[in-house]
């Protein structure tokens, strides 16, 4: 089996999971928005921040295999926020209601108060069927 060449770092990966993350907590913190538009949104946030873990866990068994470990340690500590709230979002998009998303969001915009979002990024809206490919993905997990 050959291996698996990767053109671009985990760090660069997360980053852009991360300017993904800002731009649509920005755009559903601007306005009024439709309820499937929100879900869209919101399955969305989950679904990178689930990518983030995994690229955070990946980056972190990398330096373990290599005896990094208290560099490891600090890794996970320094991205445990992400876990936590990945489950919280996780839990108000189960709800029928959605809760106020201020206070869901706040947490999150302390870590990504620093991130610049970039203007191509801007004009896209990449969460556009979120909320269907998050329903079939956990239906086929059932089975």
């Amino acid at each position: 089996m050959s291996r698996v060449i990767r053109p671009q770092s985990a760090a660069s990966i997360r980053n852009k999971l991360i300017q993904s993350l800002a731009h649509a907590i920005a755009f559903d913190q601007q306005g009024d928005l439709k309820r499937s538009e929100r879900q869209d949104v919101l399955a969305f946030v989950v679904q990178i921040l689930d990518e983030i873990v995994e690229s955070v866990s990946a980056t972190s068994n990398a330096w373990e295999k290599r005896g990094y470990w208290v560099k490891a340690d600090r890794f996970m500590r320094e991205w445990s926020w992400v876990h936590s709230e990945r489950e919280q979002l996780a839990l108000a998009l189960e709800k029928p209601d959605f809760p106020c998303f201020a206070a869901l969001y706040r947490n999150l915009g302390k870590q990504l108060s620093q991130v610049q979002i970039p203007v191509r990024m801007l004009r896209t809206r990449p969460w556009t069927g979120a909320w269907q490919r998050m329903k079939s993905a956990s239906s086929s997990k059932g089975c």
